[in-house]
């Protein structure tokens, strides 16, 4: 995720902060209207502020579930090799 800084978002009515938690991606649209100079730590920095028009919560993503699969034919990785079963110099005479 490319992060292009800090803002400060403000909308008419009543948004859940456990709707919106860090980690959960929303859109905002609308108007900046002025920077807000806000500590953090002990530094001032200052935050644009945007007057929402629109507010979009996206859906949480479900977690993918992989598993990697080893196939394995009961020798172990170092049997075969990339050779056939007759071994590398097997056309030139030398096996």
């Amino acid at each position: 995720m490319n992060d292009q800084g800090r803002f400060l978002a403000c909308a008419p009515g009543f948004y859940d902060p456990d709707l919106y938690s860090p980690g959960r991606s929303a859109t905002f649209i609308g108007t900046i209207t002025g920077v807000r100079t806000i500590k953090v730590g002990e530094f001032p920095y200052p935050y644009p502020k945007l007057e929402a028009s629109r507010v979009y919560l996206w859906p949480l993503r479900p977690m993918r579930v992989t598993q990697n699969v080893y196939v394995n034919n009961g020798f172990g990785w170092w049997w075969g090799g990339p050779y056939p079963w007759w071994g590398p110099g097997w056309w030139w005479g030398y096996s």
